[in-house]
């Protein structure tokens, strides 16, 4: 395959990105991210909300295509589960509380996901979303402890590390927004 320069004002698209200064693997690249290729192979994949979602849950994330709205939508959904879970623990329907539970937890992981593949030029976007998602898990926090304490023991110890997993997504949240991720060292594992 031969390469030929067009030819603009006397000079070669080449020569003139070479006198610019830019750099051939520069342009390269640049060409590569315009198109949508990686170096690392492919791109990430997309996005997935978590499986168990009802019809009328899934259309409600389809609508919401701004990334306040589809994260509130998320974050609207995740509470209605907890408050399900909590209901069902209630009457004694463990296995189905779980189940809610897992969920909810599903859900916040999926905002967080979400709300960290924003774009780095949406970082506005970004960080409301980190609040929205930190002053929610927040405001989960007294549902979840009661969640835990009305689920026999095996089941509360099944699901305290799902638990766990919530409460460090909210601590990485404010994590970055204070202090761009080195505010905050969490706990030892």
């Amino acid at each position: 395959m031969e390469m030929r320069a067009v030819e603009v004002a006397g000079q070669s698209i080449w020569q003139g990105i070479a006198r610019s200064g830019i750099g051939i693997g520069r342009v390269i690249l640049l060409l590569l991210s315009a198109t949508g290729w990686s170096l690392a192979g492919g791109q990430e994949p997309p996005l997935t909300w978590p499986t168990g979602l009802s019809e009328k849950e899934i259309a409600t994330l389809q609508r919401a295509t701004s990334p306040r709205a589809h994260v509130e939508a998320v974050l609207k959904i995740s509470t209605q589960r907890m408050s399900g879970a909590l209901s069902l623990a209630r009457e004694n329907r463990y296995q189905e509380a779980r189940e809610q539970l897992s969920l909810f937890v599903s859900l916040i992981g999926y905002a967080d996901r979400y709300t960290r593949a924003l774009p780095p030029a949406r970082r506005k976007d970004r960080d409301q979303n980190l609040k929205r998602l930190e002053q929610a898990i927040f405001r989960q926090n007294n549902p979840l402890d009661a969640l835990l304490a009305e689920l026999p023991y095996e089941l509360r110890e099944e699901s305290q590390p799902s638990v766990d997993a919530v409460r460090r997504i909210r601590l990485r949240a404010i994590n970055d927004l204070l202090g761009g991720g080195r505010a905050i060292t969490p706990p030892e594992e």
